[in-house]
């Protein structure tokens, strides 16, 4: 074979194997292209999906906190109308008392008059209501306000029954000292004792008479902040 023989063979080969090559570089070229087209796409379906979830995520977080919100809000709102109930209720006891006590301070008009009749004058001496007892309690319970008035009105009522108990054990006495003598001279020491009680218990009577006035007062003033608002 000579060399020009050898030299086309040669040229056919390289001129075939290029022509191969060229349509697998081709192929190649495509199959990169689609793939990096299906890249892109599936990046931004990727991408796209999420950004859903996010959203997703978003809104479900955002309705949990509404929720949330809501819950809160319908429980201060029944804690407030459950205060303001309770609120009404009290302030209707306080009314409800506040009569009980203002006519129970109206009582103690001729109650000091009474009560030295009961136990100076009646032998034996009745069972008459305590007024102290009624107007202290209601005062004492509902009524905060009037715990100075109260305390001055508890005190000289003790100080007036006690000094009507006494002149009480003076009256005994003379009857115990003067019965074997006869009810004349009973009587006798006794009226002596009576007349000496009203000098004695008057002191403590104004005192009396002073501190059921200035509680009466202060409870009847309590009227405008108690009733009033009720009905405004």
């Amino acid at each position: 074979m000579d060399s020009s023989l050898a030299r086309q063979i040669a040229e056919q080969v390289v001129n075939q194997q290029i022509l191969l090559n060229w349509k697998f570089y081709g192929l190649v070229l495509l199959l990169s292209a689609a793939g990096y087209l299906l890249a892109q796409w599936l990046s931004g379906y990727a991408k796209k999906r999420g950004e859903t979830a996010a959203t997703k995520a978003d809104f479900e977080q955002l309705l949990d906190q509404q929720k949330a919100l809501t819950a809160s809000t319908e429980a201060i709102r029944s804690a407030v109308s459950a205060d303001a109930l309770k609120a009404a209720e009290y302030r209707g006891l306080r009314r409800e008392k506040l009569e009980q006590l203002l006519l129970a301070c109206l009582e103690t008009r001729d109650w000091p008059n009474e009560l030295s009749n009961e136990r100076v004058y009646s032998d034996p001496p009745p069972v008459g209501k305590n007024l102290q007892d009624k107007v202290y309690t209601i005062a004492k319970l509902y009524f905060r306000e009037l715990r100075s008035e109260v305390s001055a009105f508890d005190t000289a009522c003790d100080a007036y029954q006690l000094c009507l108990n006494g002149i009480k054990k003076k009256l005994l006495q003379a009857r115990l000292d003067n019965i074997e003598l006869g009810e004349a001279a009973v009587f006798v020491a006794q009226h002596s004792i009576r007349d000496a009680a009203s000098g004695e218990s008057l002191p403590h009577c104004k005192n009396l008479y002073r501190a059921m006035l200035a509680l009466r007062e202060h409870a009847a003033a309590l009227i405008s902040e108690i009733i009033r608002p009720e009905t405004a």
